[in-house]
């Protein structure tokens, strides 16, 4: 298959990528950034996720979308709702018109609190914008972003604060490392198995 994985050159997206890439699917990634060296040979398509609109041209011969763009917060190159709601939004609602079905959509833990972030709010808003689309979609929510977001907060306050960063980021840290493998493959495995059993389906509707 050819997937289209966005957000290529960031830690999701990466490992991803290189999974995909393994198992014989042609990559194309879309970031912003910069392909890093020795990462899985791709056709790379340089795009700024909150401000693009022009999603179909690349969409054209893909089987399936992945969708890795985030930020954890605002700041003059970052800017949550227009990666998280506004860019999601137009890339799915693209994928209807290329009639690319299968999309898999990286969200984060605990999006739906109380006392919402710029993060959250953003990220609840994109897959909201998924879900109401016609789509053969998943939404993964893995809590290893959330270990980052906190790992983040704890070393924001160190810096204001003027001090070393706490026992508590350290281990977290350790966690985040440790939980990432089992959480990469269990994006994996989830967009397989449901690749696998919607088989049928895909092929007799071609």
């Amino acid at each position: 298959m050819r997937v289209l994985v966005v957000g290529v050159t960031g830690l999701i997206g990466s490992a991803i990528a290189a999974r995909l890439s393994t198992l014989g699917h042609a990559i194309i990634g879309a970031s912003r950034g910069t392909p890093k060296p020795g990462l899985v040979p791709m056709t790379y398509v340089s795009i700024d996720v909150a401000h693009a609109i022009g999603w179909l041209p690349h969409l054209v011969g893909i089987d399936a979308v992945v969708n890795c763009a985030g930020v954890f917060q605002d700041s003059p190159r970052d800017w949550t709702e227009g990666v998280h709601a506004k860019g999601a939004a137009a890339l799915f609602a693209a994928c209807v018109r290329a009639s690319v079905r299968r999309v898999v959509h990286i969200s984060a833990i605990g999006i739906e609190r109380d006392a919402p972030t710029p993060f959250s709010r953003s990220k609840l808003a994109g897959d909201w914008a998924l879900m109401a689309l016609d789509l053969d979609w998943i939404i993964l929510r893995p809590s290893v972003v959330w270990m980052q977001m906190h790992m983040r907060d704890l070393a924001a306050q160190a810096t204001h604060e003027s001090t070393s960063l706490p026992p508590e980021y350290h281990r977290m840290f350790w966690m985040w490392f440790a939980f990432g493998f089992p959480a990469f493959a269990s994006v994996l495995g989830i967009f397989w198995l449901r690749s696998l059993g919607r088989a049928s389906h895909w092929d007799s509707s071609q």
